[in-house]
């Protein structure tokens, strides 16, 4: 492993169960992630009221806040390099811990799906309860957590968990259940079924997923398009960026928030796109040369392969290390 100091990246042991001979997961391993990649994954990952806060455009911006302050208050990089809790998630009562637990997983999860399964779009399937309707012969609408869309046009589904301590016994199998649920995405079978739990052994993080295989009977069909996903995918960092004065660096649209030493931006060409409702045009991103990321004085970037750019400051990479 490459030499480097805490805080320049840290390392997410995972465990990889039931994928199928020839998958190019491995069966176990470390995702080496830097810390702006982490929060790419918390700004971007769906949540399942997500539609409910950006019916008051202004809230956006919260939302967004919200989601990076979870991150930067309840984690931090140990001195191994690895994710273990902070002081301020020791202190939360359980119920609080059970609710950071399962967003932590949520995030964990996009940023596991962006690295390993090359699924750049990840969104909570509860978005489309309003909008559009599944069906269940038996009533039953245990769905789970997450649709994913990988850049090669599949459809995946992904059932995340998140715990404050070890991985419960059989938690991977109830996850797997609930990923059988879905039958059908616009008329296609989906190409992936994960269950995957995000957990803690001691203090530090691991991940374990498993990739089952088949439906019930009585499985679900969701009606939607890739316009249509894609459409709600971007919605928040549209907004974000749409209700404010962005400016442009490197062909990305950005928005900085100087006090919190955050960037959060997307390609203009995806921006654009949105605005123009013309989104089956987007495409994923391939790996971006340092010349080619946003350039904003004192911060770091990552763009995911979604479009989506994260750049954060020097003091907020300090708040993820260890004291």
């Amino acid at each position: 492993m490459q030499n480097v100091n805490s805080g320049d990246i840290f390392i997410i042991p995972y465990r990889s169960h039931d994928f199928p001979s020839g998958s190019p997961v491995k069966a176990k391993g470390d995702l080496i992630l830097k810390p702006e990649e982490l929060l790419w994954g918390a700004v971007t990952v769906g949540r399942a009221n997500l539609m409910d806060v950006l019916s008051h455009g202004r809230y956006s911006e919260y939302e967004l806040i919200y989601r990076l302050s979870i991150i930067l208050a309840n984690l931090t990089i140990g001195g191994k390099n690895k994710l273990i809790k902070s002081a301020a998630f020791h202190h939360l009562d359980p119920s609080e811990k059970g609710a950071i637990s399962y967003f932590i997983g949520l995030t964990v999860s996009k940023v596991f799906a962006e690295k390993l399964l090359d699924v750049p779009w990840l969104l909570h399937f509860d978005v489309y309860r309003n909008q559009l309707g599944t069906t269940s012969a038996s009533g039953v609408r245990q769905k789970p957590d997450l649709l994913g869309r990988s850049k090669f046009g599949d459809w995946i589904i992904l059932e995340s968990k998140g715990r404050a301590n070890t991985l419960p016994r059989n938690l991977l199998d109830k996850g797997k259940a609930q990923t059988r649920t879905i039958q059908a995405i616009g008329g296609r079978t989906p190409h992936l079924r994960i269950s995957a739990v995000t957990h803690f052994k001691g203090n530090e993080l691991h991940f374990d997923w498993a990739d089952p295989e088949g439906s019930v009977e009585d499985a679900m069909d969701l009606n939607t398009t890739p316009d249509e996903y894609l459409s709600l995918y971007y919605r928040l960092v549209y907004m974000v960026l749409s209700t404010h004065e962005p400016f442009e660096s490197n062909g990305y649209t950005l928005y900085s928030y100087p006090d919190l030493g955050i960037t959060i931006g997307l390609l203009t060409s995806i921006y654009q796109a949105y605005g123009q409702q013309n989104l089956p045009s987007v495409e994923a991103v391939g790996p971006l040369p340092k010349e080619g990321l946003p350039e904003v004085a004192g911060q770091r970037f990552y763009v995911g392969t979604d479009g989506v750019a994260i750049g954060m400051s020097e003091d907020i990479r300090q708040r993820l290390r260890a004291h």
